[in-house]
């Protein structure tokens, strides 16, 4: 289903208009059932010869247009928080709905991006490097989440127990060979 937040999502699940959702859930309520299935940390991610990777600090990070994913249109994001705390800010050059469209934008720009680690595949990455933010930005869980009048449904307990297997076989990038 299109994504348009967790919230959304957990309006679907208790309509009964959706079984399962994968997202950043807040704590919930006792009708639904919320299990971690893995915690999320960030990476600066740009193409291999970006004119920042050289020497790279927060303001050659700064100095550079950021691609932000939004599946609602937002143009803040975790990392606009953490810069606000210590009172500097991002320039935002343009927003996608997708990650898979993060790729492409990367290795033919010198666009710069924060992501989750996990959310690229391995084919993207040859072209890409990625580099710890130089700021703190704090990560995330990613939750899989189902209505308790599921509990004992079969169907959604084999799908869920899929999405488990599936999203613990992603490869976060930093375990590879990152930055410079």
């Amino acid at each position: 289903m299109p994504w348009h937040g967790a919230a959304a999502a957990l309006d679907g699940l208790g309509r009964g208009s959706i079984d399962l959702a994968v997202s950043v859930f807040p704590a919930t309520e006792a009708d639904f059932t919320r299990k971690e299935l893995l915690r999320e940390s960030y990476l600066a991610v740009m193409r291999e010869d970006h004119p920042a990777g050289a020497s790279f600090d927060l303001d050659a990070w700064l100095s550079c247009r950021h691609v932000l994913v939004s599946g609602r249109g937002e143009t803040r994001g975790a990392l606009d928080e953490a810069l606000a705390r210590i009172g500097r800010a991002r320039q935002i050059g343009i927003v996608v709905p997708s990650f898979t469209m993060v790729p492409p934008l990367l290795a033919g720009s010198d666009l710069i991006a924060l992501l989750p680690s996990r959310c690229l595949p391995e084919s993207s990455r040859a072209d890409l490097i990625a580099i710890e933010p130089p700021i703190p930005v704090e990560g995330f869980p990613l939750h899989l989440a189902w209505h308790r009048r599921r509990n004992g449904d079969p169907g959604v307990r084999h799908a869920a127990a899929l999405v488990e297997a599936l999203i613990g076989r992603l490869t976060p990038w930093a375990g590879m060979a990152v930055g410079r």
